[in-house]
């Protein structure tokens, strides 16, 4: 409701919300500094040399929480995205890749041996002659 100026209670509330803001400030900074002393007593716990293992072990019982359904299928998109993150965290540690990419690069005598064995297959499946895409050139009569 708007107030009346000079209202006392627009003071009031005024007081009041400034008051709560402080005090969700304070909470913030309290919820921060109790989160970075968890950071420092499981960094103290344990060695890094051992992220994979447990990176992989964190995985698989992830899994076994989403296969027993108590992970909901409905949070599997969750489950899934943190999975992948924790096998890739554990691929990483054991010196393994993430992800491969197969670059091929085949000379002209190559290109020709795959041509000619596509023709070949053409031919045993009865499919007739094979066209040359490159050199194949389209004509119309009138």
């Amino acid at each position: 409701t708007p107030w009346v100026k000079g209202d006392p209670r627009a003071r009031a509330a005024s007081l009041k919300g400034a008051e709560t803001r402080r005090a969700k400030a304070a909470a913030r900074k309290g919820t921060v500094r109790a989160m970075a002393e968890e950071l420092t007593a499981i960094s103290a716990t344990f060695d890094r040399d051992r992220l994979g293992t447990h990176a992989a072990a964190c995985a698989s019982w992830l899994m076994g929480r989403v296969v027993s359904g108590q992970i909901p299928v409905r949070n599997g998109d969750e489950a899934a995205t943190l999975l992948r993150a924790l096998v890739d965290v554990a691929r990483i540690e054991a010196g393994q890749p993430t992800g491969t990419t197969v670059v091929a690069h085949l000379g002209s005598s190559a290109m020709a041996e795959v041509l000619a064995l596509r023709d070949q297959a053409r031919a045993a499946l009865g499919m007739g002659n094979a066209v040359d895409i490159d050199s194949a050139t389209t004509s119309t009569t009138s």
